[in-house]
């Protein structure tokens, strides 16, 4: 057999992969590291959360007690300021300085708190300034002094709440962006009540006109009003006595118990009647005491309580 002809051709066609085969032979045998970085993730690495974090709220920032001197109260309400005055009527001989109470409900739990502010008679202090929260409700409560009562005035600037008086000595009101407020409390003085008056029974019994008793034998003019004397006892008070008779019978009669209450509930009717004694209970008043004695079967406390009025003196 005659040998195959050489063809350059098929050297040619096998030279790229013979360049492939050294090359990469070349870098098995480089002896390089491989990059650590590149190796697979740490198994005990905890892996990232892949739930994004809520949206942070909004931050507030806490109401606080003003700076007087640089927040100068004027007695006018104003935006986002609780302010509180106080007010004696004219001719008050030295009126005494009272205590405010102050609670703060914030909208914040952290952001309540409570104290306390002395005033004097026309002085006015900003007891509380809106901080950023939605709102404070601020509640400001006087100490009345003794031998006053209190009432207080709320003029509001703003929507969220409403002017409003009133007797008492507490008042509150909103403060936060779009409101404020102030309140006027004033103390007026208590009228102490004057002594009453009252004619005892020997008095109406002596002053019954033709039916007087007097001693002597001299009969003094009548100054019963609205009652004779001879007017029915029992019909006169709505009772079932145990003596009957009339008005003057039971001034005239003597002893205790029931015949006591007797003399004093018709004195107590005469005083309350007439229109020149100031007595301290109304007509109505003493026939309901003397009914209820008799309902009771104590005559002995009415009794006494109607000899204390009809003996504070007499201004007939």
């Amino acid at each position: 057999m005659s040998p195959r002809p050489f063809r350059p051709s098929s050297i040619l066609l096998c030279l790229p992969v013979l360049v492939a085969v050294i090359l990469a032979s070349a870098c098995a045998d480089s002896g390089s590291s491989p990059d650590p970085t590149l190796t697979s993730p740490d198994p005990t690495a905890t892996a990232p959360d892949p739930t994004p974090p809520p949206p942070a709220g909004p931050s507030f920032t806490l109401g606080q007690r003003p700076d007087n001197t640089v927040n100068v109260p004027d007695g006018q309400a104003d935006m986002e300021f609780l302010e509180v005055c106080k007010e004696y009527p004219e001719g008050v001989d030295s009126p005494p300085d009272v205590v405010v109470d102050v609670v703060v409900d914030s909208h914040e739990e952290s952001g309540d708190t409570s104290f306390q502010e002395t005033l004097s008679d026309g002085q006015c202090v900003n007891v509380w300034l809106h901080g950023g929260q939605p709102q404070d409700v601020v509640t400001v409560t006087e100490n009345v002094p003794d031998g006053f009562t209190a009432s207080y005035v709320k003029t509001v600037l703003g929507s969220d709440d409403s002017n409003s008086s009133g007797e008492g000595n507490s008042a509150s009101a909103v403060v936060n962006g779009q409101n404020g407020a102030l309140i006027v409390f004033t103390n007026t003085p208590v009228e102490e009540p004057e002594d009453g008056e009252g004619c005892t029974p020997g008095y109406w019994k002596n002053h019954a006109g033709a039916d007087s008793h007097s001693k002597g034998g001299q009969k003094k003019p009548s100054a019963w009003e609205g009652y004779s004397p001879g007017d029915d006892y029992d019909g006169t008070f709505g009772v079932t006595s145990s003596f009957g008779g009339t008005l003057i019978e039971a001034l005239n009669r003597g002893g205790g118990g029931e015949i006591a209450l007797g003399r004093h509930a018709v004195a107590a009717l005469l005083n309350a009647a007439h229109s020149g004694v100031s007595y301290d209970l109304s007509e109505a008043e003493v026939k309901a005491l003397v009914a209820a004695a008799y309902g009771s079967g104590d005559f002995e406390s009415a009794k006494a309580e109607l000899a204390e009025l009809n003996e504070q003196g007499c201004p007939l």
